[in-house]
């Protein structure tokens, strides 16, 4: 009787470690909530073009039209304004596409630059003749 009740206690003293063991390693996955307040920086970004189209100006907006800035895009000569322009997902820079007028180097690359228009910089150079890049599909 006594080895009996020795392992009963053994065994109920297993189990409570067992139970014990399971709860500490229960692992909870909790979902991550994007606040959307900070996912969306609620702006538009626009093209002005003259109706000749070799002027383009780059501004933008709040996203109910309210506090539109320009952004100066100082391209060099040679180059025209694709039409297809997008705002990081920071906003912190802007990326669109240029075209050259030059018959010898045609192409038509993908530029980026900040905010404000400063640091211009070509990322995509498409100078093959093969290939033809029509636009940007988005800054992501």
């Amino acid at each position: 009787m006594k080895k009996l009740l020795l392992s009963s206690i053994v065994l109920f003293l297993f189990s409570i470690a067992m139970i014990l063991f399971q709860f500490s390693c229960k692992k909870e996955a909790k979902a991550q909530q994007q606040n959307s307040s900070s996912q969306y920086l609620n702006k538009i970004l626009y093209v002005k073009n003259d109706m000749s189209g070799n002027t383009f100006e780059v501004w933008i907006a709040n996203i109910d039209g309210s506090s539109s800035q320009k952004i100066p895009v100082n391209l060099p000569s040679g180059l025209y304004f694709g039409g297809n322009v997008y705002l990081t997902p920071d906003g912190k820079k802007i990326v669109f596409t240029v075209g050259t007028e030059n018959a010898k180097s045609k192409g038509i690359y993908i530029y980026t630059c900040n905010i404000d228009g400063s640091s211009l910089a070509k990322v995509i150079d498409n100078t093959d003749p093969g290939n033809v890049l029509l636009e940007v599909a988005g800054a992501y």
